[in-house]
Parts: C-alpha cells; structure tokens; sequence
C-alpha cells in the first residue's frame, strides 16, 4: 500500500473572537496564505485517486463551503484545525471507505492537523 498527497495555496482571511492578552490582535480579521496538504493511502502503484483529480476537489470544497471574494477565502473565526476538519469530512463523503489526513498551516509556519 502507498500513501499519496497534494498540496495547495488558498489566500483567506480569519480571526480568533476569544483572543486575549499578548495575543489580542488576533480578534480582527488579519490575512494568511492557508497552505493546505491532503494525503491518503491508496491501494496500488497506479492510484485510486488521481493528483489532479483531487487537487481540484480541495479546490472545489474551499469555493462550494466557503465562497470567494475575488480568490480571498474568508474563514470567520475556524482555526487550522476547524478548516482541516471540515476538509476531511467533505472528502471522507465524496471518497467513501477512504481515509484522509489533512494539515493547514498559517504561511508555512504553523497549523494544524486531522487524525
């Protein structure tokens, strides 16, 4: 068995309502580069799930479930984790009996990961 993965760029904008302290900027809406990777096992050397074909699903989910606003991705307050979360439950319904990890990170620097 072989495990596969795919990454992409989303520009998108969040906040954190609860945040206090050092940290309290964080409340208003501030801008990343979301860097999303998304791997699964496949079965074979050929690939139950093309590169392409998911990298537009990834693609896909971030326009159906969030919408854009001229390509910026406006999260309200989910963290890395809430949004890696609802990725892989959308493609957990879509690809059936197959299971994801998926890691969002802020820039490159820090994230999130599903289990």
């Amino acid at each position: 068995m072989s495990r596969i993965f795919v990454k992409e760029k989303v520009l998108g904008t969040h906040n954190w309502p609860d945040a206090f302290g050092a940290v309290e900027f964080l409340r208003h809406e501030h801008h990343h580069e979301f860097n999303v990777t998304v791997a699964c096992d496949v079965t074979h050397d050929n690939r139950d799930i093309e590169f392409i074909m998911l990298r537009m699903d990834v693609k896909d989910f971030f326009f159906e479930c969030y919408g854009c606003d001229r390509w910026i991705v406006k999260f309200g307050s989910r963290s890395c984790e809430m949004i890696a979360g609802e990725l892989k439950l959308w493609l957990q319904q879509k690809y059936v009996g197959t299971e994801f990890t998926v890691t969002v990170s802020e820039d490159e620097i820090q994230g999130g990961v599903t289990k």
